[in-house]
């Protein structure tokens, strides 16, 4: 295949059916069946995800000196 032609079924599947798969995925999910165990399950989830973005990003600026050189990330 040409390059166009690739890139061109890369925009479709990313445009079209990748929504539609989404989409599809979610009409048979049965929330009836979720209960308040799987709720907090959940919620510790989203915690510890969040959470890990937030330490590893915090981590990552404090290892790499961001912030203490001598130009600031907004003007003062």
């Amino acid at each position: 295949m040409s390059e166009h032609a690739v890139r061109w079924v890369e925009r479709i599947c990313a445009l079209l059916l990748l929504p539609v798969f989404f989409m599809i995925a979610g009409l048979k999910v049965d929330l009836r069946a979720v209960d308040a165990t799987a709720f907090r399950e959940l919620g510790l989830i989203l915690l510890v995800a969040v959470g890990g973005k937030f330490i590893g990003t915090f981590a990552g600026a404090r290892v790499t000196a961001c912030g203490s050189g001598t130009r600031p990330s907004w003007p003062s």
